[in-house]
């Protein structure tokens, strides 16, 4: 009970929670049962495990400063190879800790109650000056480089929900269209909201509504399930997808509906729940009928429709390798990545072949990030990445400005 959640246990697994019950009882049964002479006794007593115990707490305390400090030096994950030499570099520091700092500080003889008391308040008093003075010049306007500061860096980063944090919603509310007689429809999930600010900043003006909700691929009567979502949050996406339908059979101002999602369902990567609730496994397969008739029921109502990529991934987080280049001053070049082997050419690849059976236009963005076969992460001082696939504000506005989104689907999608 112990040692399975150490294999099985992943980054999607909810913790803490029911999950932790299986370590917790699995170390209370070994308490309650390690009896004198019991063979999880006589393993408990080995010599080496008993030291692991001494200095279990100090190399606790190790652990922690180790394993941040290679996160926050190093722009992508540490290898676990790394992770297991600081491990080890932990219980030999655990070891030096407590040879030196808890033995000494258990021994009465020399440090008495009244001194680690003082001690105590005199170390109080020092963080207590330390926060006072934070205060007064917040550590969020201090600058890491010369380039740019931690509070800049922050809203660098700032989640992108497009044209507003209430575009699920529908009808749509007024900050969700750009002019109060849209051309185009922005539907799909994040993938379709960090497009917004390319189409408003393109040179060739098309008045547009967002329409987007996160997790929601632009697919009817299917979704995608995850263990981290909430139970009804599959049926909630199809419930906003059919209403997003309806609300644009009442739009014949509306000419080209724009799709945008990674859509995971494509790639297997999920359980698909049905409009009844009903789960199916993904074969990777049996969704793409649900897009076609999706494509053929915005067609029937005498409207075009343009598929846009999501964008080309590294294995990185994009967003944390400029966030740590730019605060440790790093080249920010380190964070572009080769178009050639990206991490969503499967999807690319997936999406254009169906895209060409149907006759969709499909806008690729790696034709705008990356048109010299190397994709760009930043471009200058703006950050075209926020994360490991979702442009940034300041990365989508530049992109339209720059190689004007707006139009290349405007184009795209007259007959």
């Amino acid at each position: 009970m112990i040692v399975a959640p150490v294999a099985l246990y992943d980054s999607e697994t909810p913790f803490p929670g029911l999950y932790a019950l299986p370590p917790t009882l699995g170390t209370a049964l070994v308490l309650l049962y390690a009896r004198s002479g019991s063979a999880v006794s006589r393993l408990l007593l080995m010599p080496p495990v008993v030291h692991v115990g001494l200095i279990s707490y100090s190399a606790y305390l190790w652990h922690q400063p180790l394993f941040a400090f290679a996160r926050l030096l190093s722009p992508a994950p540490p290898q676990p190879a790394v992770m297991a030499l600081l491990a080890a570099l932990a219980f030999v520091l655990g070891h030096v800790s407590w040879r030196f700092v808890e033995r000494p500080f258990r021994d009465r003889s020399w440090l008495s109650r009244s001194t680690v008391l003082r001690a105590s308040a005199g170390g109080l008093a020092v963080f207590v000056a330390l926060g006072f003075l934070l205060q007064q010049r917040p550590v969020a306007n201090a600058r890491p480089s010369l380039a740019v500061s931690f509070a800049e860096l922050d809203a660098k980063m700032a989640i992108n929900t497009g044209l507003s944090t209430t575009c699920h919603k529908v009808p749509p509310a007024a900050d969700c269209a750009t002019g109060g007689a849209p051309r185009m429809l922005l539907w799909g999930d994040s993938y379709a909201m960090h497009l917004a600010q390319a189409l408003e900043a393109s040179p060739t003006h098309v008045p547009f509504v967002q329409l987007t909700k996160s997790s929601c691929a632009p697919i009817l009567g299917v979704s995608i399930y995850r263990r981290r979502m909430r139970a009804d949050e599959p049926a909630e996406c199809v419930d906003h997808n059919e209403a997003v339908m309806r609300w644009l059979a009442t739009q014949p101002g509306i000419d080209t509906v724009v799709m945008s999602s990674p859509f995971l369902h494509l790639n297997g990567d999920a359980p698909l729940v049905l409009a009844d609730g009903t789960i199916v496994p993904n074969d990777g397969v049996s969704e793409w009928p649900y897009l076609e008739q999706t494509i053929a029921r915005v067609r029937a109502m005498g409207k075009s429709v343009v598929i846009v990529s999501p964008t080309p991934g590294s294995r990185l987080d994009l967003g944390r390798c400029l966030t740590r280049s730019s605060i440790l001053g790093r080249d920010l070049d380190a964070c572009n990545f080769p178009l050639d082997g990206q991490s969503r050419a499967r999807s690319y690849a997936a999406l254009e072949s169906f895209a060409a059976r149907l006759a969709v236009p499909f806008v690729r963005l790696s034709d705008l990030i990356c048109p010299d076969g190397r994709c760009r992460a930043h471009a200058g001082s703006v950050m075209i990445y926020r994360d490991d696939g979702h442009l940034s504000r300041e990365g989508s506005s530049y992109i339209g400005r720059t190689e004007d989104l707006a139009g290349i689907i405007k184009r795209a999608s007259r007959p």
